[in-house]
This record gives structure tokens, C-alpha cells and sequence, in this order.
């Protein structure tokens, strides 16, 4: 069976009350919520993501009532089923060897089963069909979350692709964030480290208690304080999944709407600020604002910054007169 930590989610079919035998990867297709294509669904049979009754079949075995199904699905889409869409980019930088765009909200990086298309994959291959070929990812070289904003930046060439990506892992490449977390946060400046790692319970979620986790470091410098919430600023040295989210909600503070670590937090606000909290926010108030880097090629020193979107702008015209001063 596939590795359980490169995986999305685990589903189970119970067979109940099928009038005639059907076929393996037809029955999927036809009993599951997720959208799959019938292609995707044979593509998941014989890479070992099904099992019938804890065996493994061939996607013409036939069902029949007290069959259990177990579906494990993968986190990436498998390559043909990628597919050009002619979705706009904010492009901050480009030139013949990289791209840089200012990704919204909304918008995940890589397809995957659940969101097959509308991805920032999809449209690079549209804009740019030659990206395809490029590193083996589409040539990118690291991620935001779904409802992360900011600065993503793609290789277009395979001598950039490789260099981009020594550099990230060298820690060469300095990335800035903003966010707008819970709670007044103790210090001024500080840093958090840990080892961050699949939660132990909740497969979808990273945590600091896990006992095979990655050295984990980010730099915080509280910027703006508001009664019951603080403005932050981020430089993290490392990159690993959830980083920023899970540190910031390790002190205690998690990013306001992040709607997978932030849990009940609002409860201390004053009724001011949760009806502004409820009416402006609507995901995670994370933005990645600056990065800068040496020119894979050129060697020039590169910044681009990206301006906050709109809703961060407007929430914080909404809680601009509840400033504190240090």
C-alpha cells in the first residue's frame, strides 16, 4: 500500500445492495462525490490505491453487495490528467528564465483530486506549454497554501529549476510574510523553533508534537497591535508544510480564519472586533509579501514585493482606528 505520508485522505465503500455485478472502476465512479473521471479511477485501480476487501483487483472485477472498498488518494494528480486553462496571472516579474506572480486566495498550486483543475499549474501550461517539461514539477520551486496570497515563483528553464531549488534548499532565498494572528503576542520579536511533522491524529493537519518531524524556524516581529489581535511579520529560514500557520498556532496566536488551526480563538475579542473579524475575513489572513534572491543566471540581487489583496487591505481600514501603540 502507498505510503500513508504522501496521501490526502482515506475512503471507505461499503457495498450494499447492488442488483448485479458491476465493474470495479465503474462502481467508483458512480458511487463517489468527488468528481472523479472514470480514467482517474482506473489510474487509481492499478497504482495500488484500492483495495477490495484488502486485496488488490483489476479494474474490471466485479462488485457485488458486501464488498468493502478502501480508497486511499494520492495528493497529486497523475500528468495526463493535468489539463491547459486559460486562467489570468498577476505576474510581478518575468523574464527568460523565471516567473514570479502575486497568487490570490482561493487559487491551490498543484491539482489534486479535489481540485483537479482551476490550479495555478493549470494555467502555466496554458501561458507557458513548454513548462511542462521543467524539473519535473511544472517548474515550481516552492508552494503556498490554498488561501495563502503573495509571491510564487516558477523556473522556466531546467538550469534555473535546479539552481532556484539549491538555493531554497541553502536557505539562500529570503521570503516575507504577513499575518494577521489572535492575541497579543508576549514579545516584540522572537523566533520559533521546533520540529514540525505529521499530526499524530488528524492527517490533514502538521503539528510541533510529532515524533519524526523537521527542523522547523521562523523569525516573527509584531508590527501593529489591536485589542485582542497583532500584526506580524514572518522571515522563515525553513519551508516545510504549514509552517508559518502551525508555529504561529504553537505560541498560541494562529492566523486569523485559518479555519484548520485556529479553532474557537475569537472568544476574547470584544464584540467590535468579532462582528469586523466575521464580516472581512473569509480565510487565512497570511500574505506573502516580499522574496528575494540572487538571479539563478545573472547573479543580480532580486526583491519583489507584492501588495496585500484587497480583503487584508480592507480589513485593515476596518481596524485602523483600534491601534495601539507600544
Amino acid at each position: 500500500m502507498p505510503d500513508k505520508e504522501c496521501v490526502m485522505k482515506q475512503l471507505r465503500i461499503d457495498v450494499q445492495n447492488t442488483d448485479h455485478p458491476i465493474r470495479l472502476d465503474k462502481y467508483i465512479s458512480s458511487q463517489n462525490n468527488q468528481s472523479w473521471s472514470r480514467n482517474y479511477v482506473t489510474y487509481l485501480i492499478k497504482s495500488n490505491f484500492v483495495h477490495v476487501n484488502q486485496k488488490l483487483e483489476k479494474p474490471k472485477y466485479a462488485v457485488k453487495s458486501g464488498d468493502t472498498i478502501d480508497i486511499i488518494v494520492p495528493d497529486t494528480l497523475p500528468e495526463n490528467h493535468i489539463i491547459p486553462e486559460n486562467i489570468p496571472l498577476n505576474i510581478l516579474f518575468e523574464d527568460d528564465h523565471l516567473l514570479i506572480i502575486n497568487k490570490p486566495s482561493a487559487l491551490c498550486v498543484h491539482p489534486s483530486p479535489g481540485h483537479p483543475s482551476g490550479t495555478v499549474i493549470n494555467a502555466l501550461i496554458y501561458h507557458y506549454p513548454e513548462i511542462r517539461e521543467i524539473g519535473g514539477r511544472h517548474g515550481i520551486v516552492h508552494r503556498l497554501d490554498q488561501d495563502t496570497t503573495g509571491c510564487l515563483m516558477t523556473a522556466k528553464t531546467n538550469d534555473a529549476h535546479k539552481q532556484l531549488c539549491n538555493a531554497f534548499k541553502n536557505r539562500d532565498i529570503q521570503k516575507e510574510y504577513h499575518a494577521l494572528v489572535y492575541g497579543s503576542m508576549e514579545k516584540q520579536k522572537g523566533v520559533i523553533r521546533s520540529l514540525i511533522g505529521r499530526h499524530p491524529v488528524d492527517r490533514k493537519k502538521m503539528s510541533v508534537h510529532c515524533k519524526n518531524g523537521r527542523d522547523a524556524i521562523t523569525n516573527y516581529h509584531v508590527i501593529q497591535r489591536y485589542p485582542g489581535l497583532s500584526l506580524v511579520k514572518l522571515h522563515p529560514k525553513t519551508g516545510r508544510t504549514h509552517q508559518i500557520r502551525v508555529h504561529l498556532a504553537s505560541m498560541k496566536n494562529p492566523i486569523v480564519g485559518d479555519q484548520l488551526y485556529s479553532g474557537k480563538t475569537n472568544k476574547n475579542l470584544s464584540k467590535e472586533m468579532k462582528i469586523i473579524i466575521q464580516d472581512f475575513v473569509k480565510r487565512q489572513m497570511l500574505h506573502a509579501s516580499k522574496i528575494s534572491f540572487y538571479h539563478p543566471i545573472s547573479a543580480q540581487k532580486i526583491t519583489i514585493e507584492a501588495q496585500f489583496p484587497k480583503d487584508m487591505t480592507h480589513l485593515f481600514q476596518k481596524l485602523k482606528p483600534f491601534e495601539i501603540s507600544d
